[in-house]
């Protein structure tokens, strides 16, 4: 989404994107209803921009991100009560490489550093920068503030292997943790679970910056199957399932466990990113939607919309319904209750 457009009247007030393109994905603060995304741009500084908007889509704040060094692709954030988390990780965005060298303009440049900043979202305080190890991080799962003055961030984060377009040549990536100090100004990092391959992260969104105890992940089996057919993106993972993963210690698991798994059947894939959704019974359930693909041609044939009990997920689905089109590998996905959906 570029910057000055309204998206044809969803923004209503002709409230803008600030500072460029918008990223993928925002994030909505339970209490507040809020919503705070972040704008990046490779034309001129500053290269980025957090952009906080009224439930009704008016602008009611943009912070400019003067410290940002080069243009990124900013793809996701986190927040927490006080804070937008910026992920300024090295995929650097040159324009320069598509002009001159017939590349795609965004790749992985580990020597321009990592940091996480700490920016507040409610504008009443400056922008905090922590070194971090070099990476990727594209989906970030959440983050949340501590009692003892600490901000905790919980994304997936890959290794590219070497200067490539992470966009172009998968790297796998796995869950891991960043703990800021917020005192001395300290960084703890860790994988929570360097075996378990996964991509599109979700949580309950009532937990948008609170601590929370599991997310919701798709379970990445290889790369490469049906979507090497298709060709669109020429490389691409192949997913089996969806995965729970436990955030927080607990007396039956520890941070990066899995703690729930549900396999798509035979000749069956996972197209989406997991939905959480808070059922009128109280359970928290997980919409995802499947491909079957043929066997002679690697061909999409039916999609189907599946919903699993978070709590027996390895039983199946509760409700598997028939779309009346194929859907593709790769869609984002998210679940708005009826009463808020567009033209309702």
């Amino acid at each position: 989404v570029q910057a000055g457009v309204d998206l044809n009247g969803a923004i209503p007030n002709n409230s803008v994107m600030t500072g460029g393109a918008l990223s993928a994905h925002g994030r909505t603060c339970p209490e507040t209803g809020d919503r705070i995304h972040v704008t990046y741009t490779s034309a001129s500084a500053p290269f980025g921009r957090v952009d906080v908007f009224e439930n009704d889509w008016q602008l009611k704040r943009s912070i400019p991100l003067d410290d940002m060094p080069c243009s990124v692709m900013l793809h996701d954030c986190a927040i927490t009560d006080k804070y937008a988390l910026i992920l300024d990780f090295p995929l650097t965005l040159r324009p320069s490489r598509m002009f001159l060298q017939n590349r795609f303009p965004v790749e992985y440049e580990p020597e321009n550093g990592a940091r996480i900043g700490l920016v507040s979202w409610h504008g009443d305080e400056p922008t905090r920068w922590f070194d971090v190890k070099p990476g990727v991080v594209l989906h970030a799962v959440n983050a949340y503030e501590t009692d003892d003055g600490k901000v905790v961030l919980h994304a997936q984060r890959s290794e590219p292997d070497a200067d490539r377009s992470y966009i172009t040549d998968y790297s796998t990536a796995f869950l891991y943790e960043w703990t800021m100090d917020l005192q001395d100004g300290s960084v703890e990092e860790r994988w929570l679970n360097a075996e378990q391959m996964i991509e599109f992260p979700a949580i309950n969104d009532d937990f948008n910056g609170q601590p929370c105890d599991h997310t919701y992940c798709v379970d990445v089996m290889s790369i490469g199957g049906p979507i090497a057919t298709l060709k669109n993106p020429g490389e691409g993972i192949l997913i089996q399932g969806v995965v729970k993963m436990a955030l927080q210690e607990t007396e039956f698991a520890s941070k990066g466990d899995v703690i729930g798994r549900f396999i798509a059947p035979k000749d069956w894939y996972v197209v989406s990113e997991p939905s959480v959704v808070n059922g009128a019974n109280g359970r928290e359930y997980v919409t995802v939607i499947i491909t079957k693909v043929k066997d002679e041609d690697d061909r999409p044939t039916r999609s189907q919309l599946l919903v699993l009990d978070s709590d027996r997920m390895e039983e199946g689905p509760v409700t598997a319904i028939e779309l009346p089109h194929t859907v593709p590998y790769g869609l984002h996905s998210h679940f708005s209750p009826k009463n808020t959906a567009v033209g309702m």
